[in-house]
């Protein structure tokens, strides 16, 4: 009777978890209470970028000359000093760095968030999505004045430099590629949030795995770098998501060929996983979350 009664109970638990309604139902419940909070994320996100460069003297024009000053030295280094045969390579560069700053800063942002921000959550109750949702707004609003030092690079590149380099129509994908890539950092941020949450040696992991995809991406190569008569490994790149998300931008930017169907299948079947996923993980352990902090 005992046995019967908990198999019951625990078929009861799963159909509860797997009820594509009651999701839903939380997620329109979730998506209602950070729009009365908004002000909160607001306000969460100005403050980190008054913070980051309170008592400098050039304050927020750091945000623009930083990359540009970074994007410059990468550039002559790779460029010059190793000497890889990749036309207009710091165009090429730039259109990777750019991205991946993005996806880095919000993962791993995002990731400790809930811990940094372990006294504002014992003392108002405030919904905690609001938080990663701030790290990967800040992280979106930095790259979008890095890309700002990317256009005033390029423009330098195709007016003042000899080369063959134009800006191509497949800028337009720059608001797709951009808003796919914001939206699969929050999906892994959310991840790594809540499992270092419990875990803290998640936080340090998350940076050993991130500077691991970092390589296998295709930010300071070309694809074709790692095919040789003697051995081919591009499939390591190709089986890394976050080549996929690359690709757009670099098709957008350098190469102006409009990105393969794998690639959008890839980046969009990436990102709506990794939000589900995360958002199911977030939500199984919303309410103890206070008592790992």
């Amino acid at each position: 009777m005992i046995e019967h009664t908990f198999i019951g109970l625990r078929e009861r638990n799963v159909q509860r978890i797997l009820n594509p309604v009651r999701w839903a139902g939380a997620l329109m419940k979730d998506v209602r209470q950070i729009s009365r909070e908004r002000f909160v994320l607001y306000n969460l996100v100005s403050t980190q970028l008054k913070v980051r460069y309170q008592r400098s003297v050039l304050g927020f024009f750091w945000t623009l000359l930083n990359p540009l000053m970074m994007l410059t030295v990468l550039a002559i280094v790779f460029s010059q000093v190793m000497r890889w045969n990749i036309g207009d390579y710091s165009v090429y560069l730039f259109a990777g760095l750019v991205p991946w700053g993005l996806a880095s800063q919000g993962i791993e942002a995002g990731t400790r968030t809930l811990v940094a921000n372990e006294g504002l959550i014992r003392k108002v109750s405030i919904h905690k999505l609001i938080f990663p949702m701030a790290d990967v707004i800040v992280a979106t609003i930095n790259m979008f004045f890095a890309m700002i030092a990317l256009f005033i690079i390029l423009a330098v590149v195709v007016f003042f430099l000899p080369t063959d380099f134009r800006l191509h129509q497949t800028l337009v994908l720059l608001p797709i590629a951009t808003v796919l890539l914001a939206l699969v950092t929050l999906g892994v941020a959310l991840i790594t949030m809540t499992m270092n949450t419990f875990f803290r040696d998640v936080d340090h992991i998350t940076s050993v795995v991130l500077t691991a995809v970092f390589y296998a991406s295709p930010i300071l190569y070309k694809l074709e770098l790692l095919k040789t008569d003697t051995k081919d490994l591009t499939w390591i790149a190709m089986w890394n998501p976050m080549t996929h998300f690359i690709e757009l931008f670099h098709s957008a930017i350098y190469s102006g060929v409009w990105p393969t169907a794998l690639n959008w299948i890839v980046a969009l079947s990436v990102t709506v996983g990794t939000l589900v996923v995360g958002y199911v993980l977030f939500k199984l352990a919303e309410h103890r979350y206070i008592f790992r902090l």
